[in-house]
């Protein structure tokens, strides 16, 4: 069975995809449309793009997630949060800048993750004593209080996503995708390239 395009997301994606790979990585399949003449089209579907495997797994993965914490009572957790409540769970009342590193966020894009997790009611802001400039993030009780129902989330959905997949086949994926987060690491920041 050919994979059907079921969103805007998955459009996009795919003619993203088209664009830079070409048709080598397509079939087609009639599910577009086509607004000028009102009438079904043939849209490029993606069977084995690197890209599109990469975004619908993610797509998939996140909203299983969203729905798992949900039903377990922990709704104000978002998937984006992880990477920041994983590194509190570990260590409380980091400062932010060494939080967005470990999280592995750009400043820009840790600051709107912050305001939304303070607005959730999952982490405070504090001055750092030691530095006026900086700032130390802390768990509220609620926070704290996710962790265990949040990540016995986390390990049932990645149990789910990865049934049936072979140790060595889950090593090197993880290995193929840590060299791909490096290449992209490189050309956006060579001064802090990973080393081997």
């Amino acid at each position: 069975m050919k994979p059907l395009i079921t969103s805007g997301y998955d459009l996009t994606i795919t003619l993203y995809a088209k664009y830079l790979y070409g048709d080598n990585c397509f079939e087609y399949s009639p599910h577009g449309f086509d607004e000028e003449q009102r009438v079904m089209t043939e849209v490029p579907i993606s069977t084995n793009c690197l890209y599109y495997l990469i975004s619908r797994a993610t797509l998939v993965a996140t909203g299983a997630m969203r729905r798992g914490f949900a039903e377990a009572g922990v709704e104000n957790v978002s998937p984006a949060y992880l990477g920041v409540l994983i590194s509190l769970w570990r260590e409380d009342g980091v400062q932010a800048a060494e939080l967005g590193r470990r999280a592995g966020l750009e400043p820009s894009s840790m600051t709107g993750l912050l305001d939304r997790m303070e607005r959730d009611d999952l982490i405070r802001r504090q001055a750092d004593p030691n530095d006026r400039r900086a700032q130390r993030i802390h768990l509220t009780s609620h926070g704290k209080a996710a962790r265990d129902p949040a990540l016995a989330v986390v390990e049932k959905v990645l149990g789910k996503v990865t049934r049936g997949v072979a140790e060595e086949d889950l090593a090197l994926t993880k290995a193929t995708l840590q060299k791909l987060l490096d290449n992209v690491q490189k050309e956006r920041h060579p001064e802090q390239t990973r080393k081997p």
